[in-house]
């Protein structure tokens, strides 16, 4: 069996591994340790690209390092063992869209408009989706993509769900409220660059100019067994 394991300050870089949703992690009061990898998983070109992770194989209680003969530590003992998705919840800052230091600065806001656009995303609280989506058909749900924000459930794609909330349309990887765009739309691409940075994230902008950085990796595909299950580790 192999563990990984990373310091507990470092826990954001073990986002892009979260939608592996058969990984468990034990969190101690420095170090995070994950386990159950597949033998595909922990050969990875993921992997490889989280810095500061110690990979080990388990051999009668003791940690390996990943291709070692010599035993670097015991396994410790007393680990509360989660799913990872659990253990290691999406963190939601707020980025202020106004400011990206002294020589990166880019004022950009949302204005209302009448232009009409295709909603593309749905924000709804969890607790007005529980009681609606148990009557829904298997096939009106399979279509969309969706991830746990904190209470709230995020769903993608067309058509959306009759739940009251926020609706949102999309512009290239950025989501923005129904009814509102960017003041100066050329801007947009550098914003969605400094936010980005190279990876591959959808940015949920709010009304008031802030935004939430989600990795698309944190996206699975909807049905009502997968909502139960989320919203059972929610609650």
């Amino acid at each position: 069996m192999y563990y990984l394991e990373i310091q507990r300050a470092d826990s954001e870089l073990l986002a892009s591994i979260r939608h592996w949703d058969n990984l468990k992690a034990a969190i101690s009061d420095e170090i995070i340790l994950v386990k159950d990898f597949t033998e595909e998983q922990i050969h990875s070109s993921l992997l490889r690209q989280i810095p500061g992770i110690k990979l080990y194989e388990l051999r009668e209680q003791l940690l390996f390092f990943k291709g070692s003969l010599l035993p670097s530590k015991k396994l410790p003992s007393a680990l509360l063992w989660s799913p990872i998705a659990r253990a290691l919840p999406i963190q939601l800052p707020k980025y202020n869209l106004n400011f990206f230091g002294i020589q990166e600065k880019v004022i950009i806001k949302l204005v209302p408009t009448d232009n009409v656009r295709t909603s593309f995303a749905l924000l709804s609280k969890l607790e007005i989706v529980e009681k609606s989506i148990v009557v829904l058909p298997e096939i009106r749900v399979k279509s969309l993509q969706w991830v746990v924000l904190e209470k709230r459930a995020l769903f993608l794609g067309t058509p959306l769900l009759p739940f009251k909330g926020i609706t949102y349309w999309r512009l290239n990887n950025f989501l923005l409220p129904t009814g509102y765009e960017f003041e100066l739309p050329l801007t947009s691409g550098i914003v969605e660059d400094l936010l980005n940075r190279g990876k591959e994230n959808w940015i949920l902008v709010q009304n008031d100019n802030s935004c939430i950085v989600i990795p698309k990796n944190d996206f699975k595909q909807l049905s009502l067994s997968s909502f139960r299950l989320s919203n059972k580790q929610v609650f």
